[in-house]
């Protein structure tokens, strides 16, 4: 698994994992177009209780802890995004 760093438009630090995706395959908290893994990662940060978000297609796959249970797996042409922070509920920055 081939792990970048990458700065993203907002100025915060996003791990990026190539042909790695998360199972179970649910994404409880929906997708949202995007046009990079770059936005996608901005796009998990902003989204409360986003922990990890596959990138596939053009399409940001948002999984919060309970879509990650079963740990990652190798999957071709997936970007798994983690931003180094995210949102609870409540709209609290974690690291």
């Amino acid at each position: 698994v081939m792990i970048l760093s990458v700065q993203a438009s907002q100025l915060y630090s996003c791990q990026i994992a190539a042909d790695t995706d998360w199972a179970p395959s649910t994404w409880s908290l929906g997708s949202v177009a995007t046009a990079s893994a770059e936005q996608c990662c901005l796009v998990c940060r902003n989204t409360p209780n986003c922990i990890v978000a596959p990138f596939y297609a053009n399409v940001c796959y948002l999984k919060a802890l309970e879509d990650m249970i079963n740990g990652t797996y190798y999957k071709k042409d997936v970007v798994t995004c983690h931003p180094r922070t995210y949102r609870n509920d409540d709209g609290v920055e974690k690291i």
